[in-house]
């Protein structure tokens, strides 16, 4: 059972270490003292992508590799449109004798349409024994993948003043999201082993998705999440001991039509279907009959707390100084929760009274380098205003979406959702061409 809480709560975590990591302090120095903050001092974060430009290198890299080989005759298209956002506004919105309020709100925009059309000369369906030789003739095998997506976050928490212990966290978000996938030709094969023979025909797709999801969560710790033991110095290590209460709602849906019938089958096995008392699309999240071992009824998260105590292990890893394009040369303290080769870092600089990056170590989390660049691994700052703006559009057009009845989407791990979602369709599309032609 306590694995289900610490699961919980790893998974909010990220959310509120964004709004807890604003910790202000006196002045600049190795050590950082406990913080004074006022009402209306805020911080920023952002960036955005213009998704084709920074991927057209990388493209016409696999387009040539692919044309050199002897599988594809030719590469008709490979190719990536779209743009990413991602901003993040930090504001105190008030301060009492006893306490400290915060607000992060935060906001994804994803815009992505991604096509592989490969043509290669190709077995012709039927059945051919093993010792024949197919009859082959050119084939075009296409595929194209269309993503819009929105996340809106709004999280707001109360510290302690005197220990900024965060003594509760309000969480509210709305995710929309569409995707379709839409392919051609996509060669399958059947060996008959007893028989000698093998099966090809070719498949054509049409697959669209839609995504809503409405969560709400109010937390209270006791003793308070204690995020920092001030002063704070490189090579701190501490313990943050709590117990957690929470209720919220999750309300929403998702559907997919045009999945092939075999996949389908293994999304509603029996297991899901005795879980969560689901058997098709679309699943209605406030439908869902048991979520474990927390009391989940339609809709509703009911109040819930902790039966045993949660610990949170924190590191201060390093110091050094480095230059920020925004803030300029400033001194940061490296932050790491859970161990002290995490691979999520923040990085807070008491000069300017906030964290002043977040940063994922790629090596350590071993994802691919080639998709993988390190201008990609830092969150920056950035200019308050700007970020309010954007969030502002970005909020604004999801409700104009929601008011059309259409969902927009959750791919929203940019900016490598782009490369990612080309090298999935160039995959499948090349892949089948090469398995068909090799045998």
């Amino acid at each position: 059972m306590k694995k289900i809480y610490g699961a919980l709560f790893s998974a909010l975590l990220f959310l509120f270490l964004l709004s807890s990591l604003a910790i202000p302090a006196f002045a600049f120095t190795p050590t950082a003292e406990a913080p004074e903050w006022n009402e209306g001092d805020r911080w920023a974060f952002g960036a955005d992508t213009n998704v084709g430009a920074e991927f057209d290198e990388i493209l016409t890299n696999l387009t040539n590799l692919l044309e050199m080989t002897d599988e594809v005759d030719e590469v008709n298209e490979m190719s990536l449109s779209g743009s990413t956002e991602f901003w993040m506004l930090f504001e105190v919105t008030e301060v009492t004798d006893d306490e400290y309020v915060m607000e992060m709100d935060m906001a994804t925009s994803v815009t992505l349409d991604a096509t592989v059309s490969i043509t290669a000369d190709m077995p012709v369906a039927g059945t051919y024994n093993y010792s024949d030789d197919p009859t082959t003739s050119l084939i075009t095998v296409d595929a194209d993948v269309d993503v819009d997506a929105t996340v809106i976050f709004n999280v707001e928490v109360t510290y302690d003043k005197d220990t900024m212990a965060v003594k509760s966290i309000a969480i509210d978000a709305k995710i929309r999201a569409e995707a379709d996938f839409v392919a051609n030709n996509l060669p399958q094969s059947d060996d008959d082993w007893m028989n000698g023979t093998e099966t090809i025909w070719y498949e054509d797709y049409d697959v669209h998705g839609e995504l809503e999801v409405n969560f709400d969560m109010a937390l209270e710790f006791d003793p308070g999440l204690n995020l920092y033991d001030f002063p704070l110095s490189m090579e701190d290590e501490w313990w943050s001991n709590f117990t957690a209460s929470f209720s919220g709602h999750l309300t929403g849906f998702l559907d997919i039509q045009g999945l092939p019938e075999e996949m389908e089958q293994n999304i509603f096995s029996e297991e899901f279907v005795e879980t969560t008392g689901i058997s098709e699309f679309p699943i209605v999240f406030e439908e869902i009959g048991d979520m474990g071992e927390i009391p989940f009824d339609n809709g509703e998260i009911e109040p819930f707390t902790t039966p045993e105590e949660l610990d949170l292990h924190m590191f201060c890893t390093d110091y050094f100084v480095m230059n920020d394009e925004f803030h300029g040369e400033i001194g940061v303290y490296e932050i790491r929760v859970g161990s002290d080769d995490s691979p999520v870092m923040f990085y807070y600089s008491d000069e300017i009274g906030f964290m002043a990056a977040i940063a994922m170590d790629t090596e350590e989390m071993e994802l691919p380098s080639e998709i993988i660049t390190p201008d990609m691994t830092t969150m920056s700052a950035v200019d308050p205003d700007v970020a309010e703006d954007n969030i502002a559009e970005i909020s604004e057009r999801q409700g104009e979406v929601g008011e059309e009845g259409g969902a927009l989407g959750f791919f929203t791990d940019a900016p490598y959702l782009g490369i990612i979602l080309v090298a999935v369709i160039a995959v499948v599309v090349v892949a089948a061409v090469f398995l068909i032609r090799k045998k």
